[in-house]
């Protein structure tokens, strides 16, 4: 049988973000079946589905979409999804889109969470070092963050950042 977001979306769709549990079952029911990592590839792209999607993604270790996930990240209402993507990217295949992960950076670093702020500032470091033209406004975003942010979880992100 192949997975088809059809199949995956009512259970994605409900998804209240705290339970991992739910999504361990749809990962433990349907990861074995043919076109699963595509099928919750489109639903990241689905603002109803894009936490619980990028979840199953980032849980799967499928990071050969994490580039891929930045634009849709970027449009997701949510936090969640931004924050699964970011997680992904310190082990992506490839280099995010520099405008993208710039926007998805924005967002993060603009957050009242302390953790999606933390890993924006992952993405920032990240973006040095992939993208030479912003290596400079990189650096002076997270020299910044280092002598302004408080919160534990940013201060120790912050100190793995290599720029």
């Amino acid at each position: 049988m192949s997975v088809t977001p059809e199949v995956l979306r009512p259970r994605l769709a409900g998804w209240d973000g705290r339970y991992k549990a739910a999504l361990e079952d749809v990962h433990a029911q349907f990861s074995d079946e043919g076109g699963y990592q595509g099928a919750v590839f489109a639903l990241a792209q689905d603002g109803d589905c894009a936490d619980a999607a990028t979840w199953l993604l980032k849980h799967a270790g499928a990071n050969t979409y994490a580039a891929a996930l930045v634009a849709p990240a970027v449009a997701a209402p949510g936090w969640a999804a931004k924050l699964h993507v970011l997680q992904m990217l310190p082990s992506a295949v490839e280099p995010a889109p520099a405008t993208q992960l710039l926007m998805l950076i924005e967002q993060a670093i603009s957050s009242d969470r302390p953790m999606l702020r933390a890993w924006g500032y992952t993405g920032a470091d990240l973006l040095a070092g992939w993208c030479a033209k912003e290596t400079g406004a990189m650096a002076a975003l997270l020299a910044h963050a280092r002598a302004t942010e408080t919160a534990g979880s940013i201060r120790a992100r912050l100190k793995r950042c290599k720029h």
